[in-house]
């Protein structure tokens, strides 16, 4: 399962997306690192803003699949698990 695919120290969280949010599925392909973004909508666009919670995390797992694709195809996701230190 997904503990296998943790480091030590590790626990996985998952993070709901959509396919806007993870590239069109690329960004949930396990084994790539990501940066997750906080985006605070505000009433006007000018007063929308997004801010970088983290930086370089380990995707885990996309839905239940932690195996990335041998053909290298975006894996489009509803949740994706992440690997965060404890």
């Amino acid at each position: 399962g997904i503990q296998a695919h943790l480091p030590p120290g590790f626990k996985a969280v998952g993070v709901r997306v959509n396919p806007e949010t993870i590239a069109g599925g690329f960004a949930s392909l396990p084994n790539s690192r990501v940066d997750v973004f906080w985006t605070c909508r505000r009433a006007t666009d000018k007063d929308t803003f997004s801010k970088v919670l983290l930086e370089d995390v380990l995707v885990i797992a996309a839905d239940a699949n932690a195996i990335r694709p041998e053909n290298g195809q975006a894996m489009p996701a509803s949740v994706v698990s992440l690997a965060l230190n404890t």
